[in-house]
């Protein structure tokens, strides 16, 4: 049994980060090499316009159901073409994995055959069927139709359905019951999933209150180099604490085998002062996403909020106010670096420079209480909202609220739960927050570059998903980053134009700071008990981590 924490109630991020099954593999990051995985076959047209995949042959859904490409076609047809289920058709199944894209044709050759056909080039497909993380992971090509056709009114009548719904207290809402019967990739550890047919490595089993429990599918498709069947870690058990505190006091006692999210930097010298007695060793790899970003809301529903955020200068001031040099000394204990995507002008620690941009935009004028106003006059506040995902988060959010208001804006910092920051986000409450960004840019595997992402804009988000329908039209500044999101998309992951775009977003984020990286080159810590064997000894953190099914403990 491999143990390990939580503090969300239905949700273990190691167990379930470490339980992702994709439709292809991708070794590493850089995406070297692609290879076969739930998708044994896979053929590319020269213009990444089709593409003919064929299914592992003998494959099973945990409960003992063999994969066909019906599981493809019903994912496709009857799932993500539903508007009840899917209002707005996802991204990554559309033509050029954009959301102005027309769905892609499906065409289901055999019973393990399958094509996809897109109307324009579609070069990272094949990225987003590989990428562990992020990416839509299997339940986002393929479901289990075998068990949710149950749960479909295409299949199953509402008076059948009747007792299913009433159970879950809803009337005629077979598309609500629907979506709590269905698992995505990060559902995994969810009570709903207990029963769900999938083809991962663990799967969710009843536990007892506190706890949350995977236990290794039996039909399982990989094996290791002699034939064996992974996993060989026969169970994960997830245990609920309260705070970090907890934490770490779990892992010192050597309670905790496995911890990745909320290891955090901080902890690292009392890791390795009882590393020894209580039988885990601490790791740190490379990291390709710095946590600590600050993301301003550009759409954020207030005038006052907007003429400022929208002025770049003000950018450029919380730039030069965040002393980087003391956060990466304190906070991240010399384990991170300043960041190459800020340039050098404006990443140095300069507050009386930023005092002065505020000045020359309108904001010389302060309240009573010796606050900056608004350029017009009115009161401003700079509230940042954070949710506790690792160690570091709050207490970097703590110093960049003291770096504001030492330059005269009235900044503060609230901690909240996740669900709360995702709630405010969707309903464009949040002013500002610290959170996730590939700094590195690495735009072949991830979108983080998108205004919008972590509530930097979530107006324009809206915007662009609905092809200007509803939300707020972004500046043609702001349009860099979609436009760049739109170029990766449809370019294959081994030309060499990806280099080209990725020069073109360094540029961008000089020239406008869309967000304000703090630091970059972060290392990544993890915990792993002493004994457990095949845990990587360096490179990125996320390869590094993923593969737990190939974990295992030493007698």
């Amino acid at each position: 049994t491999l143990r390990t924490v939580h503090t969300n109630p239905d949700f273990s991020p190691d167990a379930a980060q470490g339980n992702l099954v994709t439709m292809l593999n991708v070794p590493g990051i850089t995406l070297d090499q692609i290879s076969d995985a739930v998708v044994a076959e896979f053929s590319v047209n020269e213009d990444a316009t089709e593409f003919t995949f064929t299914l592992r042959e003998g494959l099973h859904w945990s409960d003992g159901y063999p994969v066909t490409t019906e599981d493809v076609r019903f994912a496709f047809e009857d799932v993500f073409s539903n508007p009840e289920l899917y209002p707005s058709f996802p991204n990554h199944l559309r033509s050029g994995g954009v959301s102005q894209g027309e769905p892609m044709q499906l065409e289901i050759v055999d019973e393990l055959t399958f094509r996809y056909i897109s109307a324009v080039p579609y070069g990272a497909l094949l990225t987003n069927m590989g990428t562990r993380w992020p990416g839509p992971g299997v339940p986002g090509f393929m479901k289990p139709a075998h068990f949710l056709k149950d749960f479909h009114i295409d299949y199953t009548s509402l008076e059948e359905l009747r007792p299913y719904l009433e159970e879950e207290e809803l009337t005629d809402e077979w598309h609500t019951l629907f979506a709590t019967k269905d698992i995505g990739s990060f559902d995994t550890t969810s009570r709903r999933a207990i029963g769900f047919p999938v083809l991962s490595a663990w799967q969710r089993v009843e536990s007892a209150p506190g706890v949350i429990a995977l236990e290794r599918n039996p039909y399982y498709f990989k094996v290791d180099i002699e034939g064996n069947q992974l996993p060989y870690i026969d169970r994960i058990e997830s245990h609920e604490v309260s705070d970090m505190e907890t934490t770490v006091m779990r892992v010192i006692t050597g309670e905790v085998d496995y911890l990745r999210e909320a290891a955090g930097l901080p902890h690292m010298p009392l890791y390795r002062e009882h590393q020894e007695e209580a039988g885990f060793t601490p790791h740190l790899f490379r990291r390709i996403l710095s946590p600590t970003t600050l993301f301003l809301n550009h759409t954020y529903d207030d005038p006052v909020w907007q003429e400022v955020v929208s002025d770049l200068r003000f950018r450029q001031a919380l730039s030069l106010a965040l002393d980087r040099e003391e956060i990466i000394d304190t906070v991240k204990f010399g384990h991170a670096s300043m960041p190459e995507w800020v340039s050098e002008e404006f990443s140095q620690f300069d507050p009386d420079r930023a005092e002065a941009l505020l000045d020359e935009m309108g904001m010389d004028q302060r309240d009573s209480d010796g606050y900056r106003l608004s350029p017009s006059g009115e009161p401003f506040e700079l509230r940042l909202e954070v949710a506790p995902g690792i160690a570091e988060i709050i207490p970097t959010s703590e110093l960049v609220a003291e770096y504001l208001q030492d330059i005269g804006l009235n900044a503060s910092m609230r901690e909240i739960g996740w669900s709360l920051m995702w709630q405010r986000i969707g309903a464009n409450e949040m002013q500002a927050s610290v959170g996730w960004l590939h700094p590195g840019g690495w735009p072949e595997v991830s979108n983080d570059y998108q205004m919008g992402i972590w509530g930097s804009g979530t107006d324009w988000q809206t915007w662009y998903n609905t092809d200007g329908e509803s939300g707020q039209e972004p500046p043609e500044w702001a349009m860099v980053g979609w436009n760049v999101y739109e170029e990766v998309q449809q370019t294959r992951p081994d030309d060499p134009y990806i280099e080209e775009l990725r020069d073109e977003l360094m540029q961008w984020y000089h020239d406008y700071f869309p967000t304000i990286i703090i630091t970059e080159e972060i290392r990544d810590p993890l915990i792993t008990a002493a004994n457990l064997g095949n845990v990587a000894k360096g490179g990125f953190a996320i390869p590094a981590y993923m593969p737990v099914e190939q974990m295992f403990f030493r007698q």
